[in-house]
């Protein structure tokens, strides 16, 4: 029975001095001591030091209708500036058209689709914060039939490649160039 006893504890010892070495190599558990509460707590986080947000300087110039139509957040200056900045770095879009694969094809329609898509949806967002309440009801129905028109007009342009692997390629290019013309129709039609 002693003998058990300490083949047992013998067995114990060998398992608890080889704990720390998982892959044979008795490497060493580097893995700092927890914390007991006789460190010096750490020091408190610094105050909120955000510093002010300076106001960009006034832009003067007026607009075609004679006011300024540059300072307004949301203003239709602002949106039309970054309608243009998306339709001006299109290049690595079309570079993956160039490429003539249909995967990359598929791809970049997605792609321009997904852009013009994002900042319809930002225009639209922004609208919501301008419009009243009526003319954004207003606004929200005529978005709905646009939608609706929008994808039927898509489908018609990609039928005729009706089953080849080009009508998604088609059709998603149909809803990238209206989605973009909307994007445009709207910041002209509500934004001042």
């Amino acid at each position: 029975m002693k003998k058990q006893i300490f083949v047992v504890l013998l067995a114990g010892m060998l398992l608890a001095g080889c704990g720390n070495a998982t892959d044979g190599n008795n490497t060493q558990d580097t893995t700092p001591p927890a914390d007991t509460g006789t460190n010096t707590p750490p020091p408190p986080p610094p105050e909120d030091e955000t510093p002010p947000v300076e106001e960009p300087a006034p832009d003067n110039t007026a607009g075609e209708n004679g006011t300024n139509d540059t300072g307004a957040a949301g203003s239709q200056a602002e949106y039309r500036a970054m309608l243009d900045d998306i339709e001006a770095n299109m290049d690595d879009v079309e570079a993956m058209y160039e490429e003539g694969t249909t995967a990359s094809m598929r791809e970049a329609a997605g792609e321009e689709f997904q852009r013009w898509d994002d900042a319809l949806n930002e225009i639209y967002m922004t609208l919501e914060e301008q419009l009243s309440d009526v003319e954004m009801d207003q606004l929200r129905e005529e978005q709905r039939e646009w939608t609706a028109l929008r994808d039927e007009q898509a489908e018609e342009e990609a039928a005729g490649s009706e089953g080849g692997t080009l009508q998604p390629v088609e059709q998603m290019m149909a809803m990238a160039s209206m989605t973009k013309e909307r994007c445009y129709e709207l910041v002209d039609t509500y934004m001042s």
